[in-house]
């Protein structure tokens, strides 16, 4: 029996570097605390490593050991008895390492719950200042009140504002200020077709992709962001409520807003990790409601779908629209047949690809899918998608069912 501190360990260090190739300090100290031996400084270990090294008879026991001609089981502890059969240290050893792997992933889920809290808490607190600073003064003026008479209504398209994206190349540039001018010349032709039309009535639908977001993927977006996600969603609130005021003083009628999320629109980088619901569109619409019960919004229907934001139904004179960004439809071939539940669906507007497309389905029914007011960018040239002009959409539905769509080019 080999009972010297020295022999143990030239013994235990052969056996772990014929098991492990290498000698871990947690796994020689367990060893050697079975064994009644105080523990080891990873300095002391080095020290070891050379005294067995440079002495012939521990350095021979050391190559015994890696050989398998010596081993754990020649042990004794300090009270004289054995403490491990052959070469198995493993249930020692492993009791340690799963406790404390267990330990370290509880550690890991509790802080990856506190960074999501955090994150969550610091963009709410910063929505409330900055919505409170975006909201003193109007982003588009006030128009001119115009009254008309008609069956038609008026349906407005919004989609894919991406509030915070920039971009600057040789075919175009967007960022904030250019958004605004071009929804600015968007009301400017509201404002034509209302009066020329003698509209009473207009639905504003905004189809989704409201911010750029600067987490969305697993990359670092934030590099072409011009404000802070709490920022984003601000300045697009109060867009929507700018346009909301303009169309509402053009007309003499009802005006209705509905709006869904879009895939940017998540408030989760990771999609996989999303929680229904959990959207910027979300907090949009119930800023949106508050104010109406507040008396800032007077005169507006506001489309109450906060019970699934990711799509609505709404009838516009005689036509059911059905209204969802358009991300979660796969495949080609017909749609308005996936989204038809308890009623026939007369017109599917999405948005998501950023050019404008209009498709006659099964009889009348008609896919039309908004496009963007960013238009062709360095995005859609990489993917070698089509050379698109800023524009948007409008609808002109009558109690007949005819479907009138419009084009306004915003560049």
């Amino acid at each position: 029996m080999y009972k010297s501190v020295e022999e143990v360990y030239a013994i235990v260090f052969g056996v772990l570097a014929k098991d492990e190739g290498k000698i871990v300090s947690s796994k020689f100290n367990k060893i050697l605390n079975e064994i009644g031996i105080d523990r080891v400084s990873v300095n002391d270990l080095k020290d070891i490593s050379e005294m067995i090294h440079e002495d012939g008879y521990l350095n021979g026991l050391k190559n015994d050991a890696i050989l398998g001609k010596v081993s754990l089981k020649d042990l004794e502890s300090v009270e004289g008895k054995k403490v491990f059969k052959d070469n198995n240290y493993l249930d020692t050893v492993s009791t340690y390492i799963v406790e404390n792997e267990k330990r370290l992933s509880n550690l890991r889920e509790l802080r990856k719950h506190q960074k999501s809290g955090a994150y969550m808490e610091m963009l709410m607190e910063g929505l409330k200042q900055d919505l409170v600073r975006e909201l003193k003064d109007p982003i588009i003026e006030e128009r001119d009140i115009v009254l008309g008479h008609t069956d038609k209504e008026l349906v407005l398209l919004l989609s894919d504002f991406h509030v915070g994206f920039t971009s600057r190349d040789l075919d175009n540039k967007y960022n904030f200020e250019v958004l605004s001018n071009r929804l600015k010349k968007y009301l400017d032709e509201v404002q034509t077709i209302i009066f020329d039309a003698d509209i009473d009535d207009v639905s504003i639908f905004f189809v989704g992709d409201l911010v750029e977001h600067t987490n969305m993927r697993d990359v670092n977006q934030a590099f072409d962001t011009e404000f802070t996600m709490s920022e984003q969603i601000a300045k697009g609130t109060r867009l929507l409520l700018d346009i909301i005021k303009n169309v509402s003083d053009m007309v003499d009628g009802t005006v209705t807003f509905g709006i869904v999320a879009g895939n940017h629109d998540r408030l989760q980088g990771n999609k996989n990790h999303k929680i229904y619901n959990d959207s910027v569109a979300y907090i949009v619409l119930d800023s949106l409601l508050c104010m109406q019960e507040n008396g800032v919004i007077n005169d507006v229907n506001i489309i109450d779908n906060r019970e699934d934001i990711y799509k609505f139904y709404h009838k516009v004179k005689n036509t059911n629209i059905c209204v969802t960004h358009g991300d979660s439809l796969k495949g080609k071939g017909n749609n308005i047949n996936k989204v038809e539940v308890k009623e026939n669906v007369d017109v599917l507007v999405t948005g998501h690809v950023h050019h404008f497309n209009a498709t006659q389905e099964d009889f009348h029914k008609t896919h039309v899918v908004a496009s963007s007011p960013i238009g062709f960018n360095n995005y859609s040239k990489e993917l070698n998608l089509s050379r698109t002009s800023p524009s948007q959409q409008m609808l002109l539905v009558d109690s007949s069912k005819n479907l009138t769509i419009k084009t306004v080019f915003l560049d």
